[in-house]
């Protein structure tokens, strides 16, 4: 639960510069930014990690907001997790010759349906289609000579007033969602590259309590919420003021933390809580197709319009280069960029679940294996998933050229096999992996319990021993060893042999799981400073 405190701006008290204003408050309104309809909160039940997998819509009803002191609509969090078998990677401020060598590159990205979340095990949002076509283009334009290993972005969500902060500490090479340069602050450490989008107009959207609007005028008297330090909060000062200087009430402003969301703003006004927001225009008529309440003002529009670009280290010339050539083949006016804009905005299919009873129902009983399992195991059932979604897209009428069936891609032969001995892995998703999830253990007990191992790289080797076989991991240690790397290292070291023995597969699979984990993880802790209402750092655990 968190406390906005709303308030009118009023012409300040003798001694201030003239023009300035000072914030007096009026009220209180908590605010809870996700809410599950009592529909499909009956549907699914009690607790489970459907509030990681299942983002529901922002829809909250009038009615709705008077009982918001009641945890009974919030999604459930509780967690049957093991302790987390990795840590999110170390902080870096490499340019684009290091990224290249490591062929990872990090993408910083606002919790948020918009941009950036995870439904049913799925990654979604507007900035994972870019990334993820970025991971396209480099693989193609920037392929690694001479080496079997291919380039992954990996997502780290975090919270909007994070974006800045983790990209100037390390934590991402490029922070993206929604940002435009005039929003952030000019510390002459953070660089922009070529824009994506043009035209970018402040929009006001109003909801049941505020109509539609003729004139930016009827605002005056009226409550609007806004993100705080923005462009769109300076913008409504200056409206504001102008509307008091000839003589009409003063908006009463609604500051917004910075880490709240767009569609946290536009689920207010829906409500009928707020008379009206502040969005940029692309995202008020995405959410327009969600949120039906919304009435997007076309042509009342606040300040100047702007550019969405990414944001990156000013002292990393190299990698706002090599971005500038991937903007120009997928900004809004390329063929890549209409048709994304056509199912985000027109279309609204990168927000809507449109999974059937049946679906949701197979998913939370997927949920509850891999933690089940987990626990059993030992293992960490976010491993797991990561692993599903490589293996499966967790579909458990996968099938491979090999023989592996299911979400884990189990050999029926390794599910028969004494050390492990689960039946039914064909036809049954938990009976599939739970074979996987013993599997697993055996192979740690077996083949890495080595105290020259750190917990990280027993999870990256015991990734290739589930891909690869045990014994072609003992094969790429020993030829690592041979070879003057390190055995007990995986990347850059045991990795670099994988791909010389073994080929790409290996290599490919440890990196591709690793960071489907990556953001699994980051999104669990977002998730729960979400619901508990702080905004949470970017360290490690």
């Amino acid at each position: 639960m968190i406390r906005i405190i709303a308030g009118v701006l009023v012409p300040s008290q003798a001694g201030v510069s003239p023009g300035s204003h000072e914030f007096k408050p009026s009220m209180e309104i908590p605010v809870v930014s996700c809410l599950l309809r009592p529909s499909l909160r009956s549907t699914l039940g009690a607790p489970a990690r459907l509030a990681l997998f299942s983002f529901a819509a922002l829809t909250i009803s009038p009615a709705a907001a008077d009982s918001w002191q009641s945890r009974d609509g919030l999604i459930a969090s509780e967690f049957m997790s093991a302790p987390p078998a990795l840590d999110i990677p170390v902080a870096r401020t490499d340019d684009f010759d290091r990224i290249r060598e490591r062929r990872m590159l990090r993408i910083l990205v606002p919790y948020s349906k918009t941009y950036f979340h995870i439904e049913r095990g799925r990654q979604k949002g507007i900035s994972y289609e870019f990334g993820t076509a970025l991971e396209r283009w480099l693989n193609r334009t920037y392929p690694q000579k001479g080496r079997v290993q291919g380039w992954h972005v990996m997502f780290i969500p975090v919270t909007r007033d994070m974006l800045i902060p983790g990209l100037l500490s390390g934590q991402g090479d490029i922070a993206a969602g929604g940002i435009m340069a005039e929003d952030e602050p000019h510390l002459g450490a953070v660089a922009f590259t070529d824009a994506f989008s043009f035209d970018v107009h402040q929009v006001i959207v109003t909801g049941p309590a505020g109509g539609d609007l003729a004139s930016l005028d009827q605002l005056a008297g009226q409550k609007v919420a806004v993100r705080a330090f923005s462009s769109h909060f300076r913008s409504l000062i200056n409206l504001s003021q102008s509307l008091q200087e000839r003589g009409l009430p003063a908006i009463r402003i609604i500051p917004v933390p910075d880490s709240r969301e767009p569609e946290d703003l536009l689920a207010m006004v829906n409500a009928g809580l707020v008379a009206a927001t502040v969005v940029d225009r692309y995202v008020a008529q995405a959410w327009q197709s969600v949120l039906h309440d919304l009435h997007v003002n076309q042509g009342l529009y606040l300040g100047d319009s702007g550019e969405y670009a990414w944001a990156l280290r000013e002292s990393n010339p190299l990698l706002k280069s090599v971005l500038s050539e991937f903007i120009k083949e997928h900004r809004a006016d390329t063929d890549f960029g209409k048709r994304l804009l056509e199912r985000q905005i027109r279309k609204g299919q990168l927000l809507t679940d449109n999974a059937t009873l049946a679906e949701r129902k197979a998913f939370k009983a997927l949920d509850h294996a891999f933690n089940n399992h987990a626990q059993k195991y030992g293992l960490d059932p976010l491993m797991l998933m990561a692993q599903a979604f490589q293996e499966s897209r967790l579909n458990q009428r996968a099938r491979s050229e090999r023989g592996a069936v299911g979400i884990m891609q189990v050999l029926p032969s390794t599910a028969a096999d004494p050390n492990v001995r689960v039946a039914g892995v064909t036809t049954s998703a938990d009976r599939n992996v739970e074979a996987a999830s013993k599997y697993l253990r055996f192979l740690a007990d077996t083949y890495l319990d080595d105290p020259g191992l750190t917990p990280d790289n027993k999870v990256f080797m015991l990734l290739a021993a589930y891909n690869a076989g045990p014994g072609n991991l003992r094969k790429i240690r020993r030829q690592a060893q041979e070879s003057g790397l390190d055995p007990d290292i995986w990347f850059r070291n045991v990795e670099r042999s994988a791909g010389q023995l073994l080929g790409s597969e290996t290599v490919n699979y440890v990196n591709s799981v690793y960071k489907h984990y990556v953001a699994y993880k980051l999104v669990e802790q977002r998730q729960k400073e979400k619901l508990s209402g702080t905004s949470g750092s970017l360290g490690k655990g």
